[in-house]
């Protein structure tokens, strides 16, 4: 193997784009705060909340990355950390690291709200992280793991850095989370379509097994789509500025996923999909929380 081609496998193994599933909840809660009370917004306080959600993740993506070893279903999978490392143990080691870490942040964070409702929520959050693919649960090898995805980076991660500076639940920062949430499943739905054989071997009864690639490539339009239905809704309903509306700028992007996957959805080149959603997501994102931001 080249140096450029182990070089690609480790970009694909760690996989630093998404973590704007991480990054795009903390920006738009961060700036529904803002917009509801731009003189309570603290710079440290959004900081300490990306480290900490940001570190969740990592301890997740790792964490995957073992349990898909265990279970066989990243068998044909060179770009898993597994795999390039060999080394299980020490990837148990970074992935918990990051974990404590993570919690560190947290707890500084939860140090300013005397309520504990920070930890609450990413107590919440980490529960559904490790139900989502730790023994003996693995519920996303039952199915579950696109609900969960929506609830754990959508509404708990948004309204856990809105709370961190409002010290408050915020009505906007919940509506936008809702949005968040589509986006960020589409990331987990898409990734399912070039690997279905994998994951029918190994029992993993992703939407994609369950449905069979036809028919998930039609519903996957249910999944991304409504996110701009909820933004138009919110604005509508007051709830959400008017200048949320420039989360509609995104919509070439998601019709250009949506129809990739009307025409890609077997083999391997259905994987073009995934770029796509990760990209609609960090745009998507990025847009809705300048809007809020303006507001």
């Amino acid at each position: 193997m080249t140096v450029a081609a182990r070089r690609q496998l480790w970009f694909q193994a760690l996989n630093p784009l998404i973590y704007s599933a991480a990054v795009i909840p903390v920006l738009v809660g961060s700036a529904a705060a803002y917009a509801e009370a731009p003189q309570q917004f603290s710079g440290s306080t959004f900081a300490w909340v990306l480290a900490g959600v940001v570190l969740l993740q990592a301890w997740l993506n790792i964490t995957n990355d073992i349990y898909d070893a265990e279970t066989g279903v990243d068998v044909n999978k060179p770009s898993s950390l597994v795999h390039l490392t060999g080394r299980p143990g020490l990837l148990h080691v970074i992935a918990w690291s990051c974990l404590a870490l993570g919690l560190l942040c947290i707890y500084v964070v939860n140090s300013l709200h005397p309520d504990n409702w920070i930890l609450v929520i990413a107590g919440a959050g980490i529960l559904l992280g490790y139900f989502y693919q730790g023994p003996p649960f693995r519920f996303a090898y039952r199915g579950w793991g696109e609900p969960m995805t929506f609830v754990a980076f959508g509404p708990l991660a948004t309204l856990a850095a809105s709370y961190a500076q409002l010290g408050r639940f915020s009505g906007m920062a919940l509506w936008a989370s809702l949005a968040v949430g589509c986006l960020v499943t589409g990331i987990i739905f898409a990734h399912h379509f070039p690997q279905v054989e994998d994951d029918r071997r190994a029992g993993k009864r992703s939407p994609v097994v369950k449905l069979g690639s036809y028919r998930a490539s039609r519903i996957y339009p249910w999944v991304v789509l409504p996110a701009y239905a909820l933004v138009l809704a919110g604005v509508l309903l007051g709830i959400l500025p008017m200048t949320a509306f420039v989360f509609g700028l995104s919509f070439p992007l998601a019709w250009r996923l949506v129809t990739f996957l009307w025409h890609t959805y077997e083999g391997p080149a259905s994987g073009g999909a995934m770029p796509l959603a990760v990209g609609l997501h960090a745009l998507g994102g990025t847009l809705l929380a300048i809007g809020l931001w303006l507001s």
